[in-house]
């Protein structure tokens, strides 16, 4: 989050209009609200999928997974290989 705010005050103190400005932000808020990392809503019917999207973005590694089940870790694989996500 702290990245976050630091590049919203970048965005705050581009030399634009304060429209522009407010524009700007309000877009990138927009687009950081559907990133998994910042917020997930949890339970066992969507973790397969949260853990996927959350590789998916970058958020965690297949190290992050070593003491989930090897069929878990097996299936998130799948999934990033399906979508042709280099997943690390």
């Amino acid at each position: 989050m702290g990245k976050l705010v630091q590049e919203y005050m970048e965005i705050l103190q581009k030399d634009v209009s304060a429209s522009g400005r407010f524009w700007t932000l309000e877009e990138r808020i927009k687009k950081d609200r559907k990133n998994p990392g910042l917020i997930v809503e949890m339970s066992r019917r969507r973790l397969l999928s949260n853990l996927a999207n959350l590789a998916a973005y970058g958020v965690i590694h297949k190290s992050d997974l070593e003491e989930f089940s090897d069929k878990m870790k097996k299936d998130i694989e799948e999934i990033m290989d399906y979508n042709g996500i280099d997943y690390k």
